[in-house]
């Protein structure tokens, strides 16, 4: 099932509408851009902040991909032609890490919200037993919540009538990645200053937290069926491939 929801229905939406309905399986919400769609990276229309997100009972892994300035296609860049990545190229000061932390945060909060919206709808542990997917965009496509089967079945075990703002975050590891101009030579495509990150639960051991081996497998589709895919993917790969990442260690919140 395919819906939009209007600007003032949201909560309507979740507590009544859907109730109506027992045998959804599959279940696409579309919000307007304020339900946290509405960030960008900066000014600029030719700008780009896409992220997904993966909720069981809490956070799974969010992954942001933005840039501070322009995304653009060219059709001069030649493979032969694609520059490596220099250390001063993917350094950032200090308030352009405040910048970026500003956007996760921002998509943190926009994530959680509609988790705590798929939390209304099935809230009664005998409203939708047939639901097996679930994906809560935006009308700006900037932002997804994405959850499966079994990731439905751990909010179930859990979810009471509680009608909470925004879900809690469990303490968080984050990785960074930024590099000032990322030329993608398969897609023909450049983005300017561009910046990855990748947040997920903070490990129980200290000692897996700088294991990065794994991180382009993770990443392997995490955009799929966006128009630009072919270019986030590359992007992505050539920045955790290329690039030393920022960690960073956020407590509970």
């Amino acid at each position: 099932m395919n819906l939009d929801v209007n600007e003032g229905s949201v909560p309507h939406f979740a507590r009544e509408v859907l109730k109506n309905f027992s045998k959804i399986n599959s279940l696409h919400i579309q919000l307007p851009p304020s339900h946290g769609g509405g960030l960008r990276s900066s000014n600029s229309t030719d700008s780009l902040l896409k992220w997904k997100a993966e909720f069981g009972r809490e956070l799974k892994s969010c992954v942001l991909l933005g840039e501070a300035t322009s995304f653009y296609k060219i059709s001069s860049i030649h493979e032969d032609e694609h520059h490596k990545i220099s250390h001063d190229e993917s350094n950032l000061t200090g308030d352009e890490l405040k910048l970026r932390t500003a956007w996760m945060i921002s998509c943190l909060f926009a994530a959680s919200t509609r988790h705590c919206l798929l939390k209304q709808i099935i809230s009664n542990s005998t409203d939708h037993p047939m639901l097996r997917s679930v994906v809560i965009g935006d009308a700006s496509k900037q932002g997804r919540v994405c959850m499966g089967e079994e990731q439905l079945e751990e909010l179930r075990a859990c979810v009471n009538s509680s009608m909470e703002i925004r879900t809690r975050f469990p303490a968080l590891l984050v990785k960074l990645w930024y590099v000032s101009v990322l030329e993608l030579p398969d897609s023909g495509h450049v983005m300017q200053r561009a910046t990855l990150i990748i947040v997920r639960p903070a490990p129980a051991d200290p000692s897996l937290e700088m294991e990065s081996d794994s991180d382009g497998d993770f990443l392997e589709g995490v955009f799929h069926g966006e128009e630009e895919e072919e270019a986030f993917n590359e992007a992505m790969r050539d920045m955790v491939k290329d690039i030393k990442p920022y960690i960073i260690g956020i407590n509970s919140f």
